[in-house]
């Protein structure tokens, strides 16, 4: 366990952490309702949609996972009854892979998005309207935090 200065950054890790677990355990367990994705195809399904095409090594360094698991994912995706992502060879570059994102994986997209959002706004409809005010600005700064740190990684690895 890391040594934290401040009692009160420790406590509140640990209460992010356990956050962290109850949510992954509410997903495992169903909550709210099912979809079909799992987390990761989520995600590369998310990073498609943001800007597409992508090469697979794009994506994957993107959703920070390795080739075998990127491999894995993309496959599970193209091989539904109806393909989610499709895969070609780059015209510019025939070792690299393109991959977008078909009318099913949009469709199973939004699914994903609204059975999470669902589940989660039934959680937060519990706290009172000055919470949530409250609530939105720490989460925001969170977040803002965390993307900075993102960023700052990928140019120390980019700078490697």
């Amino acid at each position: 366990m890391p040594d934290f200065a401040d009692p009160d950054i420790e406590a509140m890790a640990e209460e992010v952490f356990e956050l962290s677990n109850a949510s992954s355990i509410a997903r495992a367990r169903g909550a709210g309702a099912s979809t079909d994705l799992s987390d990761a195809e989520y995600l590369t399904l998310e990073t498609l949609l943001k800007d597409q095409p992508l090469t697979v090594g794009e994506i994957q360094k993107r959703i920070a996972v390795q080739p075998a698991q990127m491999s894995r994912i993309l496959r599970s995706l193209e091989n539904r009854p109806k393909s989610y992502v499709e895969c070609r060879i780059n015209a510019q570059d025939r070792r690299c892979v393109d991959v977008t994102v078909t009318a099913a994986g949009k469709a199973a997209h939004r699914q994903f998005r609204k059975v999470r959002l669902g589940f989660t706004a039934q959680i937060l409809a519990n706290l009172p309207p000055e919470d949530r005010v409250q609530f939105m600005r720490i989460l925001r700064r969170i977040r803002e935090g965390i993307v900075a740190q993102l960023a700052a990684a990928e140019a120390a690895d980019d700078g490697k």
